[in-house]
């Protein structure tokens, strides 16, 4: 759920961004493949690394790589045709508390990893969100998305953590989508 799934929720929030209709259309974006592989083994991976180490071999940054890898070529597969709007439906329970990508933020918090590029499809799944006609702002889309009761200082890191991934997608979309290699990460 916080590896394959939390990258392909990116991917597919990130591809609503740009309007692509497959989710292997991302292999023809600047920098996108390379963006997903750096979020899967950087950030989901090292997350995951850390709160799993010493359990399996796929808990070992060789293991780890072997698998995102596998997993991103499966993803980007033109044969499978999956499409955007299919691999970014639900986008509430995506961004839910316990799920992908939140949880998977929040459990980067936890063991001390940042996540910048799951932050940034946080804010990009909101969009989805609002296309459907789920407007407001980012705090209050976001909380509705969660439980009633949820330890707020975690919840304010959170929050947190999606205003700067906010930022950076405005930056990306303002310099026309040319490429997902943004500096300063």
């Amino acid at each position: 759920l916080l590896g394959h799934n939390a990258t392909h929720a990116l991917a597919a929030f990130l591809g609503a961004s740009l309007d692509l209709e497959l989710v292997a259309d991302l292999r023809g974006v600047e920098g996108a493949m390379d963006f997903l592989r750096v979020a899967f083994i950087e950030e989901s991976g090292a997350t995951l690394r850390r709160r799993w180490a010493g359990v399996d071999e796929l808990f070992t940054e060789e293991g780890y790589a072997e698998f995102a890898d596998d997993l991103l070529e499966r993803m980007v597969n033109p044969w499978l045709a999956d499409t955007i709007e299919r691999a970014s439906r639900d986008p509430r329970r995506k961004l839910g508390w316990e799920d992908r990508l939140v949880g998977l933020v929040r459990l980067g918090l936890a063991q001390g990893v940042l996540t910048p590029r799951y932050a940034m499809g946080i804010a990009a799944g909101l969009e989805v969100l609002a296309r459907s006609g789920e407007a407001g702002e980012d705090r209050d889309t976001l909380r509705s998305c969660w439980p009633v009761e949820v330890p707020e200082p975690e919840a304010e890191a959170v929050m947190a953590a999606v205003t700067e991934g906010r930022a950076r997608l405005d930056r990306w979309r303002e310099g026309g989508f040319a490429s997902l290699r943004p500096t300063g990460w």
